[in-house]
């Protein structure tokens, strides 16, 4: 019995590389997922980015900095004190702001506007 107990066990190296195997495919399963769950909410949403962060004070009260948002489109007019998502040329982050007043409704197209 005392030949038991001072026994050690080590891994073989078939056992390592099955293990580092298992560790890589969890890792690939895990991005995956995040990646499948992504792509349904920008689906379900119409939204490029269905979720946004807000990253300034300027939505207090209702939001607040670090607050989270999840979006979706709608063909409906803007209206005042709704959020709204704009991307800007140049740079990676969508805009989010609240509504404050609607001026006027019009179409720009390329040589005219409606």
């Amino acid at each position: 019995m005392e030949f038991v107990r001072n026994l050690v066990v080590q891994p073989t190296p078939a056992l390592q590389i099955r293990h580092a195997l298992t560790q890589i495919i969890s890792l690939g399963m895990v991005v995956a997922s995040a990646l499948i769950i992504w792509k349904g909410l920008v689906v379900m949403s119409g939204s490029e980015s269905p979720v946004v962060l807000v990253l300034s004070e300027n939505m207090e009260p209702g939001f607040e900095r670090g607050d989270i948002l999840f979006l979706h489109m709608s063909k409906d007019p803007i209206r005042t004190g709704e959020i709204v998502v704009f991307n800007v040329d140049g740079r990676e982050i969508p805009i989010v702001h609240r509504v404050i007043e609607v001026v006027c409704f019009a179409v720009f197209t390329d040589q005219s506007f409606v």
